[in-house]
């Protein structure tokens, strides 16, 4: 069972990392402002949970759970809007 761990999670994810590292500066793509915005809101997201008293480990499992069930449900949600169509 470990061995089918290993490489099913371990391997694509060799594959990847070796892939990012390879790059070089003409590979990366620029963004835009919009998006270095976006990426900025998460620190403030988490003062703001700190600012309600949450600890380090709740907020952690908040972030968690909005990740996991915008996973779960974008696929649900993508599949039926794909029979829809």
């Amino acid at each position: 069972m470990e061995l089918v761990f290993c490489l099913l999670f371990g391997g694509p994810s060799m594959v990847g990392a070796l892939l990012e590292l390879s790059k070089n500066s003409k590979d990366h793509v620029a963004t835009s402002t919009a998006f270095t915005f976006f990426r900025l809101l998460e620190p403030h997201v988490y003062f703001l949970y700190s600012q309600y008293r949450f600890d380090k480990g709740d907020i952690g499992r908040l972030f968690i759970a909005g990740l996991g069930s915008s996973m779960l449900l974008g696929i649900i949600v993508g599949s039926l809007a794909d029979k829809q169509v």
